[in-house]
């Protein structure tokens, strides 16, 4: 089992306080390049942290750019079921029109 050191607790604080302050970020190294932190989780609310050794190469634009959007699919579903009822509302008034 790993011991958990003090420097990596201390860290893991800068790393929340960082995501706090930038919500869209989903990585966070220290200054001195011996830690870094993950953005995890469903909601995004959970920290992977790593101990890093020497780095291997910085490998810039090598994927596309994408946008991420996250997904409440509790609300996902009242929207499904609102534009439902939105569309008997229309077809039920369509209907009077035409009477």
């Amino acid at each position: 089992m790993n011991q958990i050191s003090k420097e990596a607790l201390d860290f893991l604080q800068e790393a929340k306080e960082s995501f706090e302050k930038n919500p869209d970020f989903t990585t966070y190294r220290n200054k001195k390049g011996s830690f870094i932190a993950l953005r995890t989780g469903m909601s995004d609310d959970c920290i992977m942290i790593y101990e890093l050794g020497f780095a291997v190469g910085n490998f810039t634009q090598q994927l596309p750019r994408r946008n991420m959007k996250l997904i409440d699919y509790d609300e996902y579903e009242q929207l499904k079921k609102d534009k439902k009822m939105l569309a008997n509302i229309i077809s039920a008034d369509v209907k009077i029109n035409r009477i």
